[in-house]
């Protein structure tokens, strides 16, 4: 009887023991992944912030060259609605001819660009 409560004992302590390990393991698994996840969270911030510079850097001429020559409103810098163009084709227009919206369009947004 001793021996094997003493050997159950020591299975015990053998489960436990592995179990342990098994843990310390797993923690070991988790940190390593967290240092990875870490160091690509840092890395990705860092490109972000790269990106975001170059971005402001691109503007920056842009903005420069409209304010350096004559100044220009926002409505030279955004074309206007389609329904705007369509009143506006429509004035210049005999009342009795007809367009398709394309043809207006086109001819106006290629003033923009």
């Amino acid at each position: 009887m001793k021996a094997e409560g003493s050997n159950l004992l020591q299975l015990e302590e053998e489960l436990i023991k592995r179990r342990k390990e098994e843990l310390r393991y797993a923690q070991d698994v988790r940190e390593h992944y967290e240092s990875k996840l870490n160091n690509l969270y840092i890395e990705l911030t860092a490109c972000m912030l790269q990106l975001e510079k170059r971005e402001r850097e691109l503007i920056k001429p842009d903005s420069m060259k409209n304010t350096e020559g004559s100044m220009t409103t926002s409505s030279e810098l955004v074309p206007p609605s389609p329904t705007k163009l369509r009143t506006r084709k429509s004035r210049h227009r005999r009342n009795n001819s007809r367009g398709s919206m394309k043809d207006i369009t086109s001819a106006q947004i290629s003033i923009y660009i």
